[in-house]
């Protein structure tokens, strides 16, 4: 519009100055025939040949036109046509006076705008189109002057935008419409001038922004669609320069604030964070930043900072971080990065380094680990392109990664490392312009091949195969055309056998998808149609009877599936149906219907009920109930919905004794997505509580607590994701320095030797040494026995001296006299009350799936009485008296004697009992029970006792319950 308005008003009044006077140039047109002009681009008058424009017309004298002219390209497209009082030409340029309409056109031969002259001045009315003919504008003239209603249209015909004008200038109220005929905005003005109040709308009818005219300044609000203020602006000496704020969402809190001088950012621009702190600043000149750039973190510390210049960054850009150590500096000359780039991690080590030159990476880019060892290294051509091999490395220092670049583009082999010194190689690509193509390789860190493939632009091709670890058998195959799954999917054992048969076309299964077990027995069969599971799936035992039979249909089940027992008796039935049949299936058609209710009956063996499901997936219901072989109720499930909420468990009870079914309850827990969360409560059949404990996501978790039908608690269980955590406890007493006979050598040693091991295998160990008194000695155990019944296993380890008297034994503190039998009785420690503290306050019969208490009682002591004679410092015994009286193991425990009645144990020489010697390593060693450390310490005492010349058996009693027990279980 700008550009036809200064073409008119440009051209009109040069050519009226110079239509005044006469060419005689046109006398060599005839008249009252057809004619045709020729110009060039500037409209003067040119030769045929050299024409860029040509006018047709009749000329009724020399420079009267009696007829319309049109106006034409040199190629005959039309461009206007127009009525003329006068034509001419001045100088051979153009001159014409105006009279009547003027129509232009596009190319397209539609009409660009109707406008009509006199006298070479604008009147009347002017009509502007699209170039698909639909009106544009609708404007008014009056000697020359825009006068009256102007109307804009959208290319739907909908008003864009009015106004009116008086002598060319905009009077009144303006409207602006969206295209769908919402107002868009409203606006008066004065003398062209906008006045007083402006509002803004979204398209939906909320206010965009209010804008308030007052001289020739102005201030303007805009508002999000649910009222809250974005942004404000204040004007500053005329309309074009002002300052604006802009708010965080439905806040007064500015988010930035800045001016604009000229209709462009001229001076401070300021960023803030919600809480009001500076976010970052810079300095704006005629709209082009200008100065210091900073940005800050949160709590004030400087983040970045960089000089402009031009709107071009200039100088060294660094960046911080929060604690003030520096990130990275890069260096820029007039917006293009030069020279060195480095970035450091918050320990101000060095972490990545490249060189630019004109904004291209030139060089090595090295990135770094924070130990200093290279993490990368990448190499650039002059171009700035990657270019030649590049490397990544594992933190150790090994190579991880080797491949290629060439002109950018990753090419060749790229191979892939273990973290292994030797450099093995872990996998072999090929690429091809970044893409995979050629062979791949997988290998395993033994050097077997784990897998290989093709690749052919990007797309798997041909055969794809997978190996085993141990011996490089195949456990996997398929073909691939163009990343689609072609032929068999075949899954092996690790000794070749079919584990799983897949037939795939374009990757969609079709036919049978056969199981077997590894014994080369059918495990299932089910029956595939375009990647759609329809038909018969039977599964078998792998003694080749049938285990169930069910259908099909569009990847659901239907109609019966039936489960058997070996015995062919029937082990449960499921009965599936659909509740509804979709408006769009054909009469009689339900093949594409999933099931939507389930009804589910197992059995014992015996053909007793043994539960009873229901599931209806559409109304969302289900109920589900477990029953004992006499028909009464063993729990049943409360369900929200589909989801169970909560089981409650009963005891079983006589068929005749009570006829709602239900006995005393058993047991309540809590469900949640399926899984048992929450606490489980059991009952006795008292009503007391039997144990309780929690679970989460179907796993028990943290102390499940077992109470006797009094409420007194007998013992706990630690779980951790549903795996029995023990608790292991040890007392280790190590007693040389006897005031009565030669000190001992080892006790001491060997108490701390046992303490080291025992830590190293999750005990909380208390480690007495050199106990005095008899008194002390008895509080050491009481203290212990405190502490037994909070713990599962529980270790008790004694060197020292220990003696019989009456058929009873005794361990001795270090500095009591024993004169008498009667001294020994008072002032030691009984060995019963020693099995005391050991004792676990628990029930005869523990719950299935629980690891009863054990007790673990090792005495590296001498086993005759010590003051039959003199001490004898190479054993912790005296002469060859009856010894230690026998001792029964209470119920879970082991009681282990450093060597057998009447003999005596070797002290040992280098700073340590041989047998505890033997003992702290034996019990270490992973996945060997208990009972099997003991006589692995048995072999190895005599044996290295015999090649001293020495005899010496160690001998257990033991009373272990439960199951095979490690002290050192791996985890695998």
């Amino acid at each position: 519009m700008r550009f036809s308005y200064l073409l008119f008003f440009y051209l009109v009044p040069q050519l009226f100055i110079i239509g005044q006077s006469n060419d005689l140039s046109f006398n060599s047109f005839p008249l009252n025939e057809k004619i045709r002009i020729y110009y060039d681009s500037n409209y003067n008058l040119v030769d045929k040949e050299s024409a860029e424009i040509y006018r047709e017309l009749v000329l009724k004298d020399m420079n009267t036109p009696m007829s319309k002219i049109s106006e034409y390209s040199s190629d005959g497209t039309k461009i206007k046509t127009f009525y003329s009082s006068y034509i001419g030409s001045n100088n051979g340029r153009d001159s014409i006076v105006l009279n009547g309409p003027q129509t232009s056109f596009y190319k397209n031969g539609n009409y660009s705008s109707i406008k009509y002259f006199t006298n070479n001045i604008q009147t009347a009315s002017e009509i502007r189109f699209y170039e698909n003919g639909k009106v544009h504008f609708e404007s008014n003239y009056l000697n020359g002057n825009k006068e009256g209603l102007e109307i804009e249209f959208f290319n739907n015909g909908n008003i864009k935008s009015s106004r009116n004008y008086s002598s060319n200038y905009i009077e009144g109220e303006e409207l602006g419409y969206y295209e769908d005929g919402n107002l868009s905005f409203k606006r008066n003005y004065s003398n062209n001038i906008p006045f007083g109040e402006e509002i803004g709308y979204y398209g939906t009818g909320e206010i965009l922004y209010e804008r308030t005219y007052l001289d020739s300044n102005y201030s303007e609000i805009g508002y999000s669609k649910n009222g809250c203020k974005l942004y404000q602006k204040e004007s500053m000496e005329g309309i074009n320069n002002f300052k604006q704020k802009n708010f965080y969402d439905c806040s007064e809190i500015i988010e930035v604030e800045f001016y604009f001088k000229n209709n462009l950012i001229h001076g401070p621009y300021i960023a803030y964070y919600p809480s009001g702190q500076i976010k970052y600043t810079i300095n704006y000149k005629d709209g082009l930043k200008e100065g210091l750039f900073k940005s800050f973190f949160e709590n004030e510390q400087l983040k970045m900072s960089v000089k402009y210049e031009n709107d071009l960054k200039n100088g060294i850009e660094t960046g911080f971080y929060k604690n003030k150590v520096k990130k990275y500096t890069k260096n820029y000359e007039f917006g293009m990065l030069n020279g060195a780039e480095t970035h450091f991690d918050k320990n101000r080590n060095k972490i990545f380094e490249k060189t630019w030159v004109n904004n291209y990476t030139i060089g090595e880019s090295k990135a770094f680990y924070s130990n200093g060892k290279i993490k990368s290294l990448i190499h650039y051509s002059s171009e700035g392109l990657k270019d030649g091999d590049y490397f990544e490395y594992y933190p150790s220092g090994n190579i991880s990664l080797k491949g290629k670049y060439i002109k950018g583009v990753k090419q060749s082999e790229i191979l892939y490392y273990f973290d292994l010194p030797e450099n093995k190689i872990n996998k072999k690509s090929n690429l091809k312009d970044n893409i995979k193509h050629g062979e791949e390789i997988v290998y395993y860190s033994n050097g077997f091949k784990k897998s290989e493939s093709n690749y052919r632009n990007g797309k798997l091709r041909g055969e794809y195969s997978v190996y085993s670890e141990l011996n490089e058998d195949l456990i996997y195959s398929v073909n691939y055309i163009d990343d689609l799954k072609f032929g068999e999917e075949i899954e092996y054992y690790s000794d070749c056998y079919p584990k799983k048969i897949i037939n795939y076309v374009n990757n969609i299964i079709q036919g049978d998808v056969t199981e077997y077990y590894e014994s080369g027995v059918i495990k299932s069969v089910a029956k595939f149609n375009n990647g759609i599971q329809t038909g018969q799936k039977t599964e078998f035992y792998e003694t080749e009877e049938v285990l169930s039979e069910v259908n099909y249909r569009n990847n659901s089940k239907y109609g019966i599936e039936i489960g058997y027992f070996k015995s062919g008796e029937i082990l449960y039935e499921k009965k599936y149906e659909a509740d509804y049949v979709p408006a769009t299936a054909a009469p009689g058609n339900t093949d594409n219907i999933p099931e939507a209710i389930i009804n589910e009956t197992g059995f014992y063996e015996t053909g007793e009920t043994k539960y009873v499901k229901y599931q209806h997936k559409l109304l969302k219901e289900a109920s589900y109930k477990n029953y004992y072989k006499n028909g009464k109720i063993a729990s049943v499930f409360e369900f929200d919905g589909l989801n169970p909420i909560s089981e409650t468990g009963y005891y079983n009870i006589d068929i005749d004794s009570i006829s709602s079914g239900f006995g005393e309850k058993l047991f309540e827990r809590k469900y949640v997505d399926g899984l048992i969360h929450g606490q489980e409560i059991t009952y006795h059949k008292s009503g007391e509580t039997k144990s309780t404990v929690i679970y989460e996501a179907g796993m028990k978790q943290g102390l499940q607590v077992y109470y006797d039908e009094y409420g007194y608690e007998e013992f706990s269980v630690f779980w951790e994701n549903n795996v029995q955590k023990e608790r292991r406890i040890a007392l280790v007493i190590g007693n040389a320095n006897y005031e009565e006979g030669d000190v001992l050598l080892n006790p001491v040693n060997d108490a701390r030797l046992m303490t080291e091991s025992l830590k190293k295998l999750n005990f909380e160990v208390l480690l007495y040494e050199n106990i005095e008194t008899g008194v002390e000695m008895k509080k050491v155990f009481r203290e212990f026995q405190q502490k037994r019944n909070d713990h599962d296993i529980a270790f008790f380890y004694y060197a020292g001296h220990g003696v019989q008297i009456n058929n009873k034994n005794y361990l001795l503190p270090t500095k009591e006299k024993f004169n008498s039998k009667e001294e020994v009785e008072d002032n030691s420690v009984p060995m019963e009350r020693v099995l005391r503290s050991l004792e676990f306050n628990s029930i005869s019969v523990f719950p299935e799936g629980v690891q009863p208490p054990l007790s673990f009682i090792i005495l590296d002591a001498c086993r005759n009485n010590p003051f039959e004679k003199k001490w004898n410092p190479r054993t912790r015994n005296l002469g060859s008296s009856s010894g230690l009286a026998p001792i029964e193991p209470p119920n879970g425990s082991l009681i282990a004697y450093s060597t057998t009645a009447g003999q005596v144990a070797l002290d040992g020489d280098d700073g340590n009992s041989l047998y505890t010697q033997v003992l702290a390593s034996k019990i270490l060693e992973e996945n060997v029970t208990i009972e099997q450390v003991f006589k692995n310490v048995r072999n190895d005492v005599v044996k290295l006792t015999n090649e001293k010349g020495f005899f010496q058996r160690p001998i257990e009693e033991s009373l272990l319950t439960g199951g095979a027990y490690y002290l050192n279980k791996s985890s695998e």
